[in-house]
């Protein structure tokens, strides 16, 4: 394999695109992948040759008109990746630095890359990658900075630099080309978008490695050219975040079951509504009927005839057995749970420990699903690292010696008292916190401390009255 020197030494530009282009991370294309994650776009709704309308013939079998069938469309794919992104990141992923409490470098350095986090709204984007990752099955998080006018000291030292990021998704029509040498390192990653503007549409190819950034573009009907000239990168490391997953979320646990689902429901939706109109048979001659305006309707038969309404007598247990088997085996694949009204309506006053157990099998899927976003949020690490040590020159060296870890926490419904009660017998009885920070803890208070306050002068009062009462 030539390495990335190699690939842009050469003298067409053509040919160095294609070799950056050569992508050995096989995921599925989102054109693919977006008809299976949105309703709408489901066979049950968009495939009318696959589902065609009911034709309605007359006497002599044409077809006269067409009736629209009912269409029952399942986002339970959807529901899947709002699901996994939920379990993954409701808790914040928690940065750790053990030595931050022992060295005062390390610990300005450590809440400078927590800063950095904070403004750039770490905790949404991390729900957002999630959810691109799982439904799209791949993105690319490019950390830059931008130059303003006056200092700051937003990351507790004076520059006049911002750092920001951005997503790239095949969803806003980014088509992501990462390339790895034979050791499995990235040594480049490239991004091919389009820009509209009127009828002119133009292509942009562009690349990233450790030292340099280029740009190419491309009109309709041309060649590619250069739209910015090699540029240098300062921090030494390509500036992108890329994860991927070889399927989306749901794909395991589908295998047919939403389309299945939906067929049967639309089905049997269809049978309900032809069926939902009073069917009125009559035994005999006709003699008399009433018409339309009359409001005690009588019909008259002749001898021996009569007239009942037929019900259909049909069972749903079969469907509805269907459906319910369908539903359940879906989410026990996908190791996530039906969190629907219906089902935890009945968990009552469940304990901490009791949901914890409830939700063991979604746990273990966030700790496999976890090896992705462990692997971002570290490269993501070394990136801000990077770029303090040239915002801030002090740091330069000594930052890329700052470690540290993440911790991913599934989501569960917190059980304060549980935990309480265990964590006192874990201290031998005593309490765990004092009673001024009870008052903090407990957010009633606009001003705790003051509250605090008043409250020993109402015990204290409390106190002086027990004692002033007469005992007899």
């Amino acid at each position: 394999m030539k390495n990335i020197n190699e690939i842009l030494a050469q003298g067409s530009t053509t040919d160095i695109i294609d070799e950056l282009k050569k992508k050995n991370i096989v995921v599925p294309k989102w054109e693919e992948l977006v008809k299976e994650y949105e309703p709408k776009l489901h066979a049950i709704i968009a495939d009318k040759a696959k589902y065609p309308d009911k034709p309605i013939y007359d006497n002599n079998d044409n077809i006269i008109k067409t009736e629209p069938i009912t269409r029952v469309a399942i986002g339970l794919q959807k529901l899947a990746v709002k699901r996994m992104s939920e379990f993954m990141f409701t808790i914040p992923a928690n940065p750790i630095c053990e030595d931050a409490d022992t060295d005062k470098q390390i610990e300005e350095q450590f809440t400078a890359l927590k800063k950095v986090l904070k403004k750039n709204k770490w905790k949404t984007l991390n729900k957002k990658r999630c959810k691109i990752i799982s439904s799209q099955c791949e993105q690319a998080t490019y950390w830059y900075v931008v130059q303003g006018k006056e200092k700051h000291n937003l990351y507790g030292f004076e520059t006049t630099f911002k750092l920001k990021c951005a997503v790239f998704c095949p969803e806003n029509g980014d088509t992501l080309f990462p390339l790895f040498d034979e050791m499995g390192d990235m040594i480049a990653f490239s991004r091919e978008f389009a820009i509209q503007d009127g009828d002119k549409k133009t292509q942009y190819f562009e690349t990233w490695t450790s030292d340099k950034y280029i740009r190419w573009r491309q009109e309709s009907g041309s060649e590619w050219t250069v739209d910015t000239p090699p540029t240098v990168i300062q921090i030494g490391k390509i500036p992108l975040v890329y994860g991927y997953r070889k399927n989306p979320i749901w794909d395991d646990a589908d295998n047919g079951k939403v389309s299945e689902i939906e067929l049967l429901l639309s089905r049997n939706g269809d049978i309900i509504a032809y069926h939902a109109a009073p069917v009125l048979i009559i035994k005999g001659e006709l003699a008399g009927a009433p018409s339309k305006s009359e409001a005690n309707k009588v019909f008259t038969t002749d001898t021996g005839g009569g007239a009942e309404y037929v019900s259909w007598q049909q069972s749903p247990e079969s469907v509805k057995f269907q459906f319910e088997t369908l539903l359940r085996m879906y989410f026990t694949e996908l190791q996530l749970p039906d969190l629907s009204f219906e089902n935890i309506k009945g968990l009552g006053a469940a304990s901490g420990e009791a949901r914890k157990w409830l939700l063991a099998d979604a746990h273990l899927k966030v700790g496999d699903e976890s090896e992705i976003y462990e692997d971002i949020i570290d490269r993501e690490y070394s990136i801000i690292k990077a770029y303090l040590g040239a915002m801030n020159t002090r740091w330069k060296d000594s930052i890329n010696d700052l470690e540290i870890e993440t911790e991913i926490t599934p989501f569960i419904i917190s059980d304060e008292k549980t935990k309480v009660e265990v964590l006192v017998a874990a201290n031998g009885g005593k309490p765990l916190v004092s009673q001024e920070r009870s008052v903090e803890l407990a957010g009633f208070s606009e001003k705790p401390g003051d509250d605090f306050i008043k409250i020993k002068a109402e015990y204290a009062e409390e106190n002086v009255k027990d004692i002033l009462e007469p005992t007899f």
